[in-house]
């Protein structure tokens, strides 16, 4: 089984300071950051889109953006995520009568393709206990020790 990871969700940080943040996971070890996409039908309520993404691609800090799609078709928006420059894209499968379209678009367009839930993960998805928490650097790394993870 693959090394566990911890992937700091932003839908739990302070989007004021979500730049500043996301810099303070990554210094603290984190290696992937987890971006929870919800269109308000699919799963309420709405959450952001891939201004986000874009966004903390530019920061350039090496790190793999995971988008978690939550919507209905999401078919219909991978295009944008991809561009916005999304690492991993999961999509749920009752959310499209076309997941292998998605999944296919989602490779096609460079990108890892994930199902919403996979027995075995060994991605560990942390929000507020990260970006909520006064010390981030100390919570990712207790949060990683208790994984078994060797990351920093």
């Amino acid at each position: 089984m693959p090394e566990p990871r911890i992937a700091p969700s932003v839908l739990a940080a302070d989007f004021a300071r979500l730049g500043s943040q996301v810099e303070e996971v990554v210094a603290a070890g984190a290696r992937v950051i987890h971006i929870d996409v919800m269109d308000g039908h699919f799963v309420p309520p709405l959450s952001m889109g891939p201004q986000v993404v874009s966004a903390l691609r530019d920061l350039d800090l090496g790190v793999q953006l995971d988008v978690h799609l939550m919507v209905e078709r999401p078919e219909r928006q991978l295009a944008d995520f991809l561009k916005a420059g999304a690492h991993n894209i999961t999509v749920h499968a009752e959310a499209t009568p076309h997941v292998h379209y998605a999944v296919q678009q989602i490779r096609e367009g460079g990108a890892t393709a994930g199902p919403a839930a996979q027995a075995g993960a060994s991605l560990f998805v942390a929000g507020s206990a990260i970006f909520g928490a006064p010390d981030p650097a100390a919570a990712y790394a207790e949060i990683a020790a208790a994984a078994g993870c060797s990351q920093p």
